[in-house]
Order: structure tokens, then sequence, then C-alpha cells
């Protein structure tokens, strides 16, 4: 060990200190690991409400609020951060409260008790999450100014909280309740409203924070830091001065030595990090070596880095200052006397709004931005163009460089070795002096940006014009720098009249010279050229709007170009069938286990506390998509202390090959790798990060064989997973052979596949109990679970318990595929002979698991004038990846839905599924019906751009009739229409207004769609149409229930209490539902294909429903009615009080073989109609509204339904406009993060959804007449692509020639706003 020199300051502090949910922590520095997250010791410390979903800060699952004291404000801040970036060293000195801390009583936080009794909640994995962010900003704003929150402020607070379940709308309305402009809406928030504690929530939560304490001792002034660990050092300094001596390496620094020993290891520079967010992230995909020993040095607590100084000529902040503090500081300045001095302020404020998400703005700092220099960067841009300047500090002095200046490249900066960033000066700005600055990405929030813009322009008025008297252009995201000048256009326009001719040919310069450096690699370069076109544009329409008085002519020829600035605040309305009097059947009965989700007491498989000898596991995955296996070199792995064993195939002791319909996947790659990422061994180690460390560690040796990746490059090679699939009806060939060729159309169409992006990561937790194995897994089908673990081991099914509680959703993703993680889990404990924990990290669940289908679909078609279809002929290609997995009955199900709610007299499909060197796709929600719902669409597309007809006028004219059947023969029911007609009503009153607002708006367009739907409802195979349970009763009168279903967020627990209760006639409280578990309902269907409820809850009324019998009778004879006294009753009469349940589908799987059968139990209708805006000149488009009548037949629980619904529409939008998987050429998944992988935030919510349940329809199949409302919101997700589709084609009349403006323009799915704003060109493109 070498010693670290002398220090003369003495009072360095050496252990770490901070309060956590009030209640003092102190750990030795020798301790303290800084390179553990704070998320990491919440979860090891028994804090397991605080949830991890994707460790990299961008779901908010890990929210938490840490607490300072400022003191030269005398102030407490408050900030929502995401704990899963945070080093732990970084809260010394800090209060950390978590979901478990907010609440000081037993009764629930007003924040949580909305939440839970308003539906803002299902699966309750992101819940504690959500209300983290939302407890931090009411304490925050309580504590800091008392100013009233509006709606805008809570839904912007919510933009960094992912939520898969719910589809947002309810967790709004339930936060609603905190600001100052809620007004209550809604049958279901009303219905909430009324069990709600009494009392203002806005006066309860004055009260709460009030009563706040913040310990005296966090008050006094932070000491410097210094912790040095067994793996890495951490070091605070407390003043500017402290801060430079340790710049330079620290164990040679004179500040922080004193006579502490470093370990003999290479040591890293020292990091200077700020606020974690850039730092963290790169620590979570650049893991440290084995043999390093890194040394942070933190700027939290330097107080010349915190400063905000007022001057004549602007503002200057200390770079410690976080993103939503510039913010503030920004904010708190504008005024209306000296508006033009602030022009840049608000320009500013405007972007930051969509920088990363509030949890990073909260933590983020500005000089990590400035010392990052990310090309990317959300910041850059404006103050470029604001000529704002940077003063570096050193020991020698300070010096002041322009902006434009400090960036000298990618990532790096004008700093020079001995430097800190101290401050950033922004200047104001002048009379006639205009800022813009504008952001572009694939999401409006918490995005990487695809286009950043900071525009600038001084103008001067002479002779009755407007002139630019100098500009500053500087666009990021675009090129190799963080912000890049385009000089050669800003000398173009200097002296230039502001007119339209001066933009067409700026835009015109720019592209040219954007072209030169654009970098190719960020995403489509036609689309990022176009776009920063369109912003220049956009620019001028603003200087215009607000130079009316001169430039009107502009201004009118602009107006609709120019950026809205307001937030919208979304709403809607539901409507139901109120239940019958006294019948907890068809109640809007709040998810049973919400109280436990909004206090992080739902224990999901990773919060289950170790057994004793735990270990970890972690997978080697492979690095080549197509490769023989030459050699598995583990030995640097089994070097490193803690790792207990690196597993292989060769380890199997029994079957290494699973799968769905065929085991034809290996658990573990022995010879050959047949996919990017393919398990190849499993790591062991005594903790989750040295697990993963030590995977990095093993070396595999491969030679690399041929790749085949896309369904043209399976299609060329004849690669296919299982004969092609043939369903038709008519004589189609005879009508296409001889139907006239004006009214024959040809043409393909490709629907792309989706990530299931359940926030819960795969997980599974194996005990070895002597030759058993008691295995938990977040899984939606235990049985395939137990069987999986059997197979490999080579033991009996009797021998493997499999047990679920609850899974942080599923969505057909944790159905079949996690056996894999079961298997490997258990193979490690097997190995081993100890309990293993394996959870994967995101980007790993993101390519090991599966995904949807892609399909691309080829067609030919007859149409009559009037837009019916006569004919129709398709070949539908899968890409299913490496192994059979659940392909060819996706595949059957999307022919199936071919036809959806449209009579299509003739009709040929071929189905291919297609192998490729992918990850194996699998099921998901809708499973091929989104797919097949794509098809159809384009197809009505399609002919209604041949037939000159409105797409409108071709459903209808195709709609299914009273008297037709579909495809299997089944004939329509009159639901489709109940549920389509009064939109069809409500379409005709809104296209007129679309029409207007579309007269008067070039480049904002609005699109309108009224799409139908039909959903099955079943498994293909009959075997798997059967539910079980278990029902107990004990003396007490509580009754507990074990079914075969799993529950995921989909309320399937709260529907089947429901049903125990009717049946039982017993209160609903007494009803608890357990968890699933093979050992109590043995060969369980998986939860998938809409038969939850059905099947499981007609299990749990047989059983109940017999034992009531039982009850009935002694309350017959004995006369006692009431429950519990009943029970007594029965018990002393030796009366069974246990009941099993079983229930069956009548069989009607179709028959490929003969062509009898059908294609589902039942059908469910419903419909949509949605109007949309889109914004021309980006691509991007804001939903208007969305209204939604769905068939559902009687609701078991009409909460849970239109939450179901909602959810699935969230999905749905994600799947048809916005998510979007990329490749690279040697198979890797380049979209495998929450980074790069984009599913809707609350932000992308229609404004305005109103959903209403079909009333008094009835199913006479399933439970209580009900019709599962599972997959339908995905399908009806779609109106949002024919609405946007609408909206392209209505900006295409205006803006093309007019023999391209009536073209029809095919839109393969993902509809981004790349694709959408390339169909639109505009006058600024050229």
């Amino acid at each position: 060990m070498a010693a670290a020199p002398e220090t003369s300051y003495s009072y360095v502090q050496e252990n770490l200190i901070f309060y956590l949910n009030g209640k003092r922590v102190e750990i030795a520095g020798a301790e303290v690991d800084p390179q553990m997250t704070l998320a990491e010791y919440l979860r090891s410390t028994g804090f397991t409400g605080t949830k991890v979903g994707c460790a990299e800060g961008g779901c908010g699952a890990c929210t938490v609020m840490i607490s300072v004291y400022e003191p030269e404000n005398q102030v407490v801040r408050h900030r929502s951060v995401a704990a899963c970036l945070l080093p732990l060293p970084y809260v010394d000195h800090m209060q950390v409260t978590t979901v478990e801390g907010i609440s000081k009583s037993p009764a629930l936080h007003p924040i949580q008790e909305h939440l839970a009794k308003k539906h803002g909640t299902q699966c309750g994995f992101c819940t504690p999450g959500v209300v983290m962010s939302l407890y931090s900003t009411a304490t925050a704003r309580e504590a800091e100014s008392g100013a009233p929150l509006t709606e805008a402020d809570i839904e912007q607070c919510l933009d960094g909280n992912l939520c898969r379940c719910t589809g947002y709308r309810t967790i709004l309305e339930a936060a609603h309740v905190l600001a100052s402009d809620y007004k209550l809406e809604g049958k279901l928030a009303a219905d909430a409203e009324a069990t709600t504690k009494p009392g203002c929530v806005r006066e309860r939560v004055h009260q709460i924070v009030a009563a706040l304490g913040f310990p005296e001792e966090l008050k006094m002034a932070p000491r410097p830091l210094r912790l040095i660990g067994s793996q890495a050092a951490w070091y605070r300094p407390a003043t500017l001065s402290e801060l430079l001596d340790l710049k330079g390496e620290v164990p040679n620094a004179q500040l922080i030595g004193g006579k502490q020993a470093y370990p003999e290891r290479k040591h890293d520079k020292p990091l200077i990090i700020s606020g974690n967010t850039e730092i963290g992230y790169k620590a979570r995909y650049h893991p440290r070596r084995p043999d390093s020993y890194p040394m942070y040095v933190s700027t939290a607590a330097v107080r010349e880095l915190r400063t905000v100084e007022w001057t004549d000529a602007g503002v200057r902040v200390g770079v410690a200052t976080t993103i939503n503090g510039l913010v503030d500081v920004l904010r708190a300045r504008v005024v209306n006397d000296d508006a033009f001095k602030d022009e840049g302020f608000r320009a500013i404020c405007h972007h930051l709004h969509y920088f990363a998400n509030n949890q990073v703005r909260d933590m983020g700092t500005l000089g990590g931005s400035l010392i990052t220099c990310d090309p990317l960067s959300d910041l850059y841009p404006a103050l470029v163009a604001m000529n704002a300047s940077v003063r570096l500090a050193s020991r020698t002095g300070t010096r002041d460089v322009l902006i434009d200046n400090f960036v000298v490249g990618a990532n790096k900066t004008a700093l020079h070795p001995d430097e800190v960033c101290a401050s950033l000066f922004i200047p104001y700005t002048r009379q006639r002096e205009y800022v813009a600055s504008h952001k572009v990405s694939k999401r409006r929030v918490d995005a990487q940006a695809m286009v950043n813009a900071g525009l600038r322009a001084a103008l001067e008025e002479r002779d009755g014009g407007l002139f630019v008297k100098d500009c500053t252009l500087a666009f990021g995201a675009v090129g190799p720098r963080a912000a890049y000048r385009v000089c050669k256009t800003e000398e173009f326009l200097k002296g230039k009249p502001v007119d339209l001719d001066t933009l067409k040919g700026a835009t015109k310069v720019m592209r040219e010279e954007l072209e030169q450096v654009v970098v190719k690699s960020r995403g489509n370069t036609t689309y990022r050229l176009s776009v920063a076109c369109s912003l220049l544009c956009r620019f001028f329409a603003y200087i215009a709007n607000r130079e009316k008085a001169v430039l009107g002519a502009l201004n009118k020829e602009l107006c609709s170009a120019v950026e809205p600035e307001e937030h919208h605040v979304h709403k809607g309305l539901q409507d139901y069938e109120d239940p019958a009097e006294g019948s907890s059947v068809g109640r809007p009965v709040p998810h049973l286990a919400a109280e436990k989700h909004v206090t992080g007491a739902a224990q999901f498989i990773g919060d289950i506390p170790p057994p004793a000898g735990c270990l970890h596991a972690a997978y080697v995955t492979s690095t080549r998509a197509h490769a023989r296996i030459i050699k598995i070199d583990a030995s640097a792995a089994l070097a490193i202390p803690g790792v207990h064993a690196v597993v292989t195939a060769k380890d199997v002791p029994g079957c290494n090959l699973l799968g769905s319909l065929k085991n034809d996947e290996e658990v573990l790659a022995s010879k050959e790798v047949v996919f990017y990422a393919q398990p190849v061994a499993i790591a062991v180690a005594e903790s989750h990060r040295l697990a993963q460390m030590a995977a990095q560690q093993v070396k595999v040796e491969y030679e690399d064989l041929p790749l085949i990746q896309t369904i043209d490059e399976a299609i060329a090679a004849k690669s296919y997973l299982c004969e092609e699939k043939v369903l038709e009806r008519g004589d189609c060939k005879q009508i296409l052979d001889s139907w006239p060729k004006e009214r024959l159309i040809t043409g393909e169409i490709v629907s792309g596949g989706q990530e299931h992006f359940y926030i819960e990561p795969q997980a599974c937790l194996v005990i070895p109990t002597g030759d058993n194995y008691f295995v938990r897994v977040t899984s939606q089908n235990p049985s395939k679970m137990q069987r999986a673990v059997a197979t490999v081991l080579g033991i009996p099914f009797h021998r493997v318990e499999s047990r679920m509680e609850r899974i942080g959703g599923g969505f057909g993703g944790k159905q079949d595929r996690p056996q894999f993680l079961a298997a490997s889990c258990s193979l490690a404990s097997c190995v081993t002979g100890h309990p293993i924990r394996m959870v994967l990290e995101r980007e790993q669940d993101m390519q090991v698991t599966g995904q949807r289908h892609q399909f691309k679909t080829t067609y030919r078609l007859a149409y009559e004038p009037d837009g019916r279809i006569a004919a129709a002929e398709l070949h539908m290609y899968s890409n299913g990846g490496c192994s059979l997995d659940l392909s060819p009955a996706v595949m059957e199900v999307a022919m199936f839905a071919v036809d959806g709610c449209y009579h299509l007299p003739a009709l040929r499909m071929v189905g291919t599924c297609c192998r490729t060197n992918r990850v194996s796709c699998t099921a998901y929600r809708g499973f091929g019906k989104p797919q097949a719902m794509v098809i159809n669409e384009s197809l009505l597309d399609h002919v209604a751009c041949a037939a000159h007809l409105s797409v409108q006028q071709v459903r209808d004219a195709n709609l299914l009739k009273p008297t037709e059947t579909l495809m299997d023969e089944t004939p329509v029911e009159d639901s489709l229409y109940q549920c389509y007609k009064p939109l069809r009503e409500k379409f005709d009153q809104k296209l007129a207004d679309v029409t207007k607002f579309n007269e008067a708006n070039v480049y904002r367009k609005r699109g309108i769609s009224l799409v139908p739907s039909r959903n099955n409802v079943g498994f293909e195979a009959d075997c798997l149409n059967q539910g079980g349970c278990l029902v107990n009763v004990y003396l007490d009168g509580t009754v507990f229930i074990s079914h075969g279903g799993s529950e995921m967020g989909q309320g399937l627990h709260t529907k089947c209490a429901q049903i125990a209760a009717d049946a039982l006639k017993c209160p609903l409280e007494m009803v608890t539902v357990g968890s699933t578990a093979t050992d109590r309902v043995p060969n369980t269907t998986a939860t998938a294909a809409s038969t939850g409820s059905d099947l499981n809850g007609s299990a749990v009324l047989d059983g109940c429903t017999k034992l009531r019998a039982r009850l009935d009778a002694v309350s017959k004879e004995s006369g006692v009615t009431e429950w519990s006294a009943l029970i007594s009753e029965a018990y002393n009469r030796c009366v069974w009080l246990s009941e099993v349940g079983h229930h069956k589908f009548e069989s009607y799987a179709y028959n490929w073989e003969t062509r009898k059968g059908r294609s589902t139990l039942y059908h469910i209708w419903g419909a949509a109609l949605c109007v949309v805006e889109l914004d021309v000149l980006t691509g991007r488009y804001t939903t208007i509204s969305l209204d939604i009548i769905q068939d559902v037949g009687r609701s078991l629980n009409p909460a849970i339904d239109i939450g179901q619904i909602e959810g699935g529409v969230m999905q749905g939008i994600g799947l048809f406009t916005l998510e979007e998987y990329s490749w690279a050429s040697d198979g890797h998944l380049r979209t495998r993060n929450v980074s790069t992988y984009k599913i809707p935030t609350h932000d992308d919510v229609p404004l305005e959804m109103n959903i209403a349940l079909l009333k008094n329809s009835r199913s006479q199949l399933g439970v209580h007449g009900n019709k599962s409302p599972s997959e339908v919101g995905v399908q009806l997700g779609i109106s949002v692509l024919s609405a946007l589709k609408d909206a392209m084609y209505a900006a295409r009349r205006q803006l093309c020639a007019p023999e391209e403006a009536g073209r029809y323009v095919r839109i393969d799915t993902p509809a981004t706003c790349e694709k959408i704003r390339l169909a639109c060109p505009t006058p600024f493109d050229q």
C-alpha cells in the first residue's frame, strides 16, 4: 500500500453521514463503495419501494426525494432524483426520503390515497416512483415558494415516469387534485372521490409539509469529505480552492491526503462529477475494469459554484446550479417591463422544458452539461446563439471564453488541465433582438434530439421594413459539434429583408452548408436537414408574429408555422353501466393491491429478501449473431474474488432444449450461436454487480457463419420456420385475373416489431430445498416454468414448485420466454448448491426475451368504383427469429383477423414464418391482430386514393352488414353497429371542424379517422382453454383463493375476488386472492389470449358456487344467515369449507386440415374516433381527441376494464407511430435501452380521451356475461395512425403538385415523425 501525503486540514470528514426517512445513517468511509448507487443501497437495506426499471434514470421507478440546506438562502431545497444514477456518497449531508417515509402515520398520504382510489395503478411497479415525483414537487413548491401548483405543473413533473400499463390518464387525473385549477371530471373520478378522506387535498398537503422537520446537523456547513474504499475513492471539497487542489492526481493532492493508504492498483484519472447524470449513465454501460481504482471528485458542496449574480449586462450562474435551478433563476427574472431583455431567457426556459426529464433536471447540473459537451446537447445551441460565455478558474486566475469558442469538437472543450468551469454568463437581449430555441426528437419529452436549434436575429427598421442586422444560427445533433454555426447562412441573412424570399434563399444556403457536416449515423439525414430548414422557417414565423405591425403579410403566410408554447392538460370522460344493487360484480372497485402499490409494500421478485447463502447470476452473451463456438475461457472471471462459478451448456444434467410449440432453442448455446446476445454461459458471484463484471470477463472465441437478419434475406435463402399456412374463401384468382386493370392495385406494407417494455425486468429466484426446487419467476405461466426447470435439471415435475404473486407488467413477454431464465437460474443453483437470484439488466432483457413479430405483406386487390373490395390476395411474411416459439400461432391469428370488421367476399392469404438470426419473436398483446389491422387499414387507404374517395367512404362501403359473415363463417353481431354508429354521427360533426381548421392553416393540419375493431378470445388448442382454482374458507369468515391466472396489473385478482364475494354472498373485504402456485393449482394455462378473467373467473365461480350450495343447506336447516356465524355453524356441522373449481371453454378451435371450427370463442367489438393535429414542419403530432365505444359485455369491473383499454391504446399508439427498432449490420440491437427505445409518455396521451363501455351487452360464453377487454385497446390505437395519415394527405393536397397530391403514400409502421415529415414536402426543403 502506498501512503498518501499529509494534509493541513484537520476537519476533513471520513464517514458518510446522511438521513434516511428521518433517521440518521453513518457509514465508515472504508465500508463505502462509491460505485454503489443510492438505489442499490436502499434496496439492500430493505427499502424496496425504490424500484430499478432501467438503471439509467429514464423510467422514474427509482425516484426518491433528496433535501439539502442552502445556507446562503436559508432554505431547504427538495428535489426528485433518480436513485439509480446517484452514487451513494453523493447524499452525504442530505436527507433522503423514499416512498416508505412520506407518511408518518398508518394512514396513506393524500397523494397515495388518490392514486389508489382513482385507479392510478395497475401492476404497481412504477407506482412508488410516480408517488415520489408528485410528493417531491408538492413538497418543494410548498416549502420553497408556497405558490399554487397548476395541472400543467403537475403533468410536467411526471415527464420522467414511464408506465406501460395504465395509459397515464388515471395517474394524471389522480395527480390533478394537487392543483389549484383542478376540476372534478369523469364518472370514475367522481365514484372514487366519494371514498377518499374529506378535506381539501392541497390543504392536507400544506399541513404535512409544514410539519416536516429538517435535522439541525444538516444545516451546518458541509466539511470536505474523503471516503477511501477498497474499490474506489470519493472526494467532496467544500470550496473552489479545495476543488482546484483536487484537479490533479488525487493521491498527490495536498487537500485530502493525511495518513491514508491507497490500494496498490492502477489509479484512474480523477472524475470530477456534479449531478452524476452523465457519468452514472456511462458507468452503467462501461463498468470499471477489475484491476482499476476509480477516483471521484464531487462538486456538490462547492459554494462558489452555486452563486447567481445579476449584472447590468445579464446573469452569471454557477455551474453547480441544476437545470431546474437554472430555469427557476431565469423565470424569476422574466418580467413584462423589460420584456425585450428577457427574450433569450424565455427561449432557454422553453427549450429546457424538454431537457431530459424532471429527475435529471433536478440533479443534473449546468456544469455537467457544459463539460460533457455532447453533440446531442440540448443546451449548447441556445447558449451559442445568445453569445453566452463560461468563466474558467485555475490557480493562476480566471478567464472568460465564449461558448462558441469553448466547444472545440465532439465531447471536447477548451478547458485546460488545471482549470475547472466555474460559471456561465448569459447576456440580456436588446430591442428587436429575437431568440428562439427548438428541439425536435422522436418523442417530445425525455428523448435525445434529432435536431436542436438556437437562433438569434437582431433586426433594424428602415424603408418601412425590417432587415437582419446580425444573427447567430446554431444547430445541434446535426454535425459533430455540440453546436454548429451555419456561418454562410448567417452572412447571407445579414442586411436582407425579413420576408419569404429571404427565407427561401437562406434555407437553400443552409441546407447546402449542413450537408457538408451532417453526421449520417444519427438518423435519417434527409429528415434532419429538412427539419433544420423548417426550424429557420419557424423562427421567421415567430419574428413575424411578434412584429405583426411591420410584417403583417409574412405573418399571414407563416402564422401556422409558429410553435405553440402552451402546455395542454389532459382530460377524459367515462361512461359505463351501473352495477346491480348489492352485487360485488360490476362495481368499479380499486385494484385490491393498490394500497400496497402506492406505499411500496407490494413485493416483486427482485424485492424478496435474499435467503441465506444466496448468490447472484448474470448471463454471458454472444457477440455474434451466427457463429460456431470455438472456445469459452472463464479463467479471468473465476480469478475475481467473490466469483463462484461460470456455468456452461456442459453443466446441464437434463435437456438443454426448450420452446413453446416445439423444444428447438438452447438454454445455453453449446456449439453454435444463432442470435446476437444469445446466452452462452452464466456467471455466478456474491453480488449482482460482481456477477455482471465477471460475465464481461468471460472470453468466447467464434467462427462466423452466414447471417440472415431480414424477411427479404430469409425469403431469398428460403429460410422458414414451418410450412406456410393458406386461408381462403371465394374464387379470388378468377376475380383478379378478369378484373379491369384500372381497378387493380398491388403493393406491400410492413408493420414493425415492438418491445414489450414492461417496467419490471425479468427476474428469477431459485431456492434448493433438499431434492426439490422452489422457483419464483416473473411469469404469466407458472406451470410452464415448472416444466422448463424440471426438463433442464432432468427431474420429475413434482419436484419443482413454481409460484408467482405479481409481476410488473407482462403483455405476452413473460408468457413463455421466462422459461429460459428460470431454467438458467435453476441450473446455476444445481451446480453451486446455493439459492440463486437473477435479475436481467434492461439492456439484456431487451436483447434476449423477444418482441412482437415484424410483418411484411404483399397484396393484389380488385375494387369497385364505390370503394368496395371485390377480391384480395395477400402473402404475409413474419420475422420469427431463430426458433419456432409461437410464430405459427401468431400467423394464424393474424390471418383470421385480416378482414377485421369488413366484408371481403373473395380473399386468399398465404402466411409464411421466416427463420432469421435474431432473438425469437414471441407472444405480444394483440398476438397478430395489430399486424392484421395495419394490413386491412392500408388496403382501405390504398383503395381510397386509387378510387379518389375518402378513406371513411371506403370504410363505410366495406363495413360488415348484419347478414354477412367473417372468414371463419361466424356471423357479425349487433354490438359492432352499436359501437360504430354513434361515433359515425359524431364523425360528421368533427369532420366539419377539421376541414375548417385545415383551410385556415398551412403548416398545421388536422386529420380524422373512425376505425372499427374486432378482437378474439381463446387459445388455438382446446386443451389450453381450461382453468382451475382452490377456495378455502376459514373460521373467522375470511376467504382465501388461489387460481391458475397470473396477476400482472390487469386486475385479475380483483375481478376474481368480486366474483367470489358475489357467489359466496360475503363481504368483498373478507376475500383474499393468494399467489398462483403449482402446488395449489396444477397444470395451469398461461394468462394470455384474453382468457384470464373467463377461465379463472369461471373456475372461481364454479368453486364458490359449489361451496355456497353447502352453506345454503346449512343456512336453511339452522336459520343462520350472517356470514361469519354461518361459517361457524357449518364448521360445527362438519361441513368441508374448501372447494376446487374448474372451467373449460366449449370446443371451437379451427382445424386447418378439415377447415372446420371457429377462430375464437366469441368476438369483442369496438370503435374509435380520433382527431390529431400534425406539425407539418417536423412530422410530430398531437392527438386532440379520442372517443372509444367498446363492447365488454357485462363488465366485471368497469374501472379496471377502462384502464385496460386506455393502457392498450397507448401501447397501440407506440406500436403504430413511435416505437422503432434499429438493428446493426452485425446483428446487434441498437435500440436496447430506455435512451434509444422510446415508448409513449403521458405527453403522448390524447388531450381528451373519452371511453364508453357499451351498455346492455352480454356475452353468452363469458363469466357473468363478461367480454375481456385486455387486448382491444392495442387495435384501437390504429385510429391515431389513420388520423395522422389523413392529416398528412391534407398537407400534401396543399403543398404538393396536383399530380402528386392525391397519390397513395405507403407508410410502414411505426409511422414516425421522420416518415410523416418526408411525405409532406414544403417550400423550404429544396
